[in-house]
């Protein structure tokens, strides 16, 4: 995965790194002008069948303990 910006109708031609961009946008950036400062990024996902929002699971898991000190997990709830 690169790391550069690179315009993609001229992938020859001029880049920045996204740290480079990243430091122009500081609030202490000289080159900053009248911009708020930060790097923020916005987008939607669509799809057809089932997702799991936020990329988050949750499960509560019972172990029992045996006498030769290993255990079995069951899965009480997801």
């Amino acid at each position: 995965m690169s790391t550069m910006v690179i315009h993609r109708d001229r992938p020859g031609g001029a880049s920045i790194s996204l740290a480079e961009i990243a430091q122009h946008l500081a609030p202490d950036s000289p080159t900053l002008g009248d911009r708020d400062p930060g790097l923020t990024a916005e987008g939607w996902f669509r799809t057809a069948h089932m997702t799991y929002p936020y990329g988050v699971q949750i499960g509560v898991v019972r172990i029992e303990r045996h006498r030769a000190g290993d255990g079995r997990a069951f899965p009480d709830r997801l």
